[in-house]
């Protein structure tokens, strides 16, 4: 009985670059896994695999290769399988030294990363500003509310309070039998 143990991601290395080169290099390893297989995969940009190559090193040549793609480190054996991240060459401007540190049209990831904290922090005053109006705005209509009740119960208050009674003038109108008309004042006091 034969025991694999399953593969870690992938970890892609670049060497080169094809202002000062002729070609570029990529490397593949994984840490972990027994009887391990590497390939790699050239993708268009919109995600479509267009060719493979076996192998750990994958050598892009700068003079041939005319358009731009990405390529993706694939590591499997017979349990598991993983895949790196995307390395998109632009074959331009594309240095990466060992660490990493560059990628993808020669952006720093420390720029990238500060780039994208600078979003994250504009998304997230964003968000708060209007988490904070909406419940100003509710307050605020708490508030009205509150008063026009106040003000209602004050006003119901003051008329059931107090025993003056209110006057109340109506005018009824009565027919006489010779088709006259009489008028008829009424005086009603209502208590309240």
């Amino acid at each position: 009985m034969q025991v694999f143990e399953p593969v870690s991601q992938p970890v892609t290395e670049i060497l080169g670059n094809c202002v000062s080169a002729p070609n570029i290099t990529l490397s593949c390893s994984v840490v972990k896994g027994t009887n391990v297989m590497i390939h790699w995969e050239r993708l268009s940009l919109s995600g479509v695999i267009s060719e493979t190559y076996d192998g750990t090193v994958l050598v892009i040549d700068c003079v041939t290769e005319q358009e731009q793609h990405a390529y993706r480190c694939i590591a499997e054996n017979p349990v598991s399988n993983a895949s790196s991240n995307r390395v998109t060459a632009d074959l331009h401007n594309w240095t990466n030294p060992k660490d990493d540190s560059k990628l993808d049209g020669g952006v720093s990831c420390e720029e990238d990363t500060k780039r994208l904290q600078g979003d994250l922090d504009r998304l997230v005053q964003k968000r708060l500003w209007i988490m904070y109006t909406t419940a100003a705005t509710v307050l605020l209509f708490v508030l009205i509310l509150l008063v026009y009740i106040c003000y209602k119960r004050k006003q119901s208050a003051s008329h059931k309070g107090s025993n003056k009674p209110t006057e109340r003038n109506n005018e009824e109108i009565s027919y006489l039998r010779d088709g006259l008309i009489e008028a008829t004042y009424i005086t009603r006091i209502v208590s309240s």
